[in-house]
């Protein structure tokens, strides 16, 4: 945590202004609270530890809250995949991910990831092509225009779980432009995108904003590039 975070997590606490050697100072009930320019608070004065105590609480909270971590769930697409773990690294979040490698099956993995995370995005792209036997049993001398693309079958299982675990209002659905969509997510919050999920970032970062995230405006920007 550098000073200018430390400003930002202790703004609405107390009024600082510049101080000598580039720290910042602020008096709240008589006590001086001091942010140096290597980030470390420092409070001073009689009577100081109620002030340290909220100081800290404030500062161990947004801690805590940046902490928070994201589930993705992927499908064969590794485009789109590169490009929405790219975009959530400029943002700083933390993201985590199925790696099925310690013995357990795919269910118990992704239950021991789900239970560290605080939201999950779920990639949908058109992975597979599936019709309906009754579709392809009427029409299949010629069945074109009765096929459909849609995610892989295992990413559906993983979204559905993310949402029970979770819950709908913290399951965010990046879909590609052409895939087909379950109609029983509707009301879950989605967005579409054609080639890049950068094209849907500001609601992207707004929605994760609603789930808990804190995002710094300026990655946002980064996230852009």
């Amino acid at each position: 945590m550098n000073q200018q975070d430390a400003l930002e997590k202790l703004k609405n606490y107390a009024k600082f202004s510049k101080g000598g050697n580039n720290s910042l100072l602020a008096k709240k009930d008589g006590v001086t609270i001091t942010i140096h320019t290597t980030g470390k608070v420092q409070v001073q004065g009689k009577n100081k530890e109620k002030i340290e105590k909220e100081v800290n609480q404030i500062l161990e909270q947004e801690m805590f809250e940046n902490d928070k971590q994201l589930f993705i769930v992927y499908g064969h697409d590794k485009i789109a995949k590169e490009q929405l773990e790219h975009i959530l690294e400029k943002l700083s979040i933390q993201t985590n991910q199925i790696t099925n490698n310690t013995g357990t099956t795919i269910i118990e993995a992704l239950e021991s990831k789900i239970s560290c995370v605080n939201a999950g995005v779920i990639l949908l792209t058109p992975d597979d092509i599936s019709m309906s036997k009754k579709d392809y049993d009427d029409h299949k001398d010629n069945f074109e225009g009765y096929i459909h693309e849609r995610a892989r079958q295992n990413v559906i299982l993983e979204m559905g779980m993310i949402m029970a675990k979770l819950g709908r209002e913290n399951t965010i659905i990046l879909n590609k432009k052409g895939v087909e969509i379950p109609s029983d997510i509707e009301g879950v919050f989605r967005l579409e995108f054609k080639e890049n999920p950068k094209e849907v970032l500001k609601k992207l970062v707004e929605r994760l904003e609603q789930c808990g995230f804190q995002i710094d405006k300026n990655n946002v920007f980064k996230a852009m590039d």
